[in-house]
């Protein structure tokens, strides 16, 4: 139990001193923007939407905006299809 806890206590020790080093590095600021854009790519999160919606230019946003997403997934049923 004791060599758990010691083990615990280095990771965690080890942990802050490579986020100390980070934030004397980069600052602040840009260590945390570096930390969330690294979370951000293990974890697949998609920042730019897959359709974007306007109403600019007498379009009609919503409509263009649901047809798209259903050519979308047409073509990745059919991909689906394919493979």
């Amino acid at each position: 139990m004791l060599g758990e806890a010691e083990a615990i206590r280095a990771t965690g020790q080890a942990k802050a001193e490579a986020y100390r080093a980070g934030v004397e590095s980069l600052r602040s600021q840009g260590y945390t923007v570096m930390q969330l854009m690294q979370i951000v790519g293990e974890r697949n999160v998609r920042i730019v939407p897959d359709v974007a919606v306007s109403g600019n230019g007498g379009s009609t946003g919503l409509v263009d905006g649901l047809l798209g997403l259903m050519v979308r997934d047409q073509s990745t049923k059919q991909n689906a299809k394919g493979d």
